[in-house]
């Protein structure tokens, strides 16, 4: 696969855990997530508090609601949810396409997102509302995918970064490959952020990469 060079960075894995250390000062994201299952909101009218519960307390590796694994499980419930969990891959088969262009080239309104845990639903959501729909009925991007039921999108980078760990840290084999993997995270109308867990880099977004869905909750 051919890497491009012309806008390179590369950071150690101390980097990426650094930013997945950002998640508790994540906003509360921009679109309106749908109701995840395995949870369960409370609304008081009265004071606009808002409570959410969960059928049951998940560990990391465990099985989710949708049949994926939990990679990431924050401290306390987040305005995104408390758990990320990702696309169901079972050893047999990949969200739809291996490799795909990041798609939405050239976008003047995708010129920064969040890269944080949490930014991933938000960063879909915007990517869609600048006209990056256009790519799915062909389904020739990797946002041709957020058509999945459940919830699904593309993650941030440091989401990406903490699904790495399924396959790597904790020997659950996701049969992930060494190369990179698209997110959601983006810093100019023309690149989008990429990472195989370790390094991190910027590639244009005409090019081709693996990817995954995940979902909060």
């Amino acid at each position: 696969m051919r890497i491009s060079n012309r806008k390179k960075l590369k950071y150690s894995l101390v980097s990426a855990l650094l930013l997945s250390s950002c998640a508790t000062n994540s906003t509360a994201p921009q679109g309106s997530s749908p109701q995840a299952t395995g949870s369960i909101t409370t609304t008081t009218s009265a004071n606009t508090t808002t409570t959410t519960t969960y059928a049951k307390d998940y560990k990391f590796g465990d099985l989710g609601p949708m049949g994926g694994r939990i990679f990431y499980v924050a401290d306390s419930v987040q305005p995104w949810g408390k758990y990320l969990e990702a696309y169901p891959d079972a050893g047999e088969s990949r969200p739809l396409e291996d490799y795909l262009p990041w798609g939405c080239y050239g976008n003047n309104g995708m010129e920064k997102n969040g890269i944080k845990i949490g930014d991933g639903w938000s960063n879909s959501e915007q990517i869609i509302q600048n006209g990056c729909s256009q790519d799915l009925a062909a389904k020739d991007s990797i946002f041709g995918s957020l058509g999945v039921d459940g919830g699904w999108f593309i993650p941030s980078l440091a989401e990406m970064n903490e699904l790495w760990k399924l396959d790597r840290e904790q020997r659950l084999d996701m049969y992930f490959n060494d190369n990179s993997y698209w997110t959601s995270s983006v810093i100019d109308p023309s690149t989008a952020w990429v990472t195989n867990g370790e390094t991190m880099e910027w590639r244009d977004r005409h090019e081709i990469a693996n990817w995954w869905l995940i979902r909060a909750f």
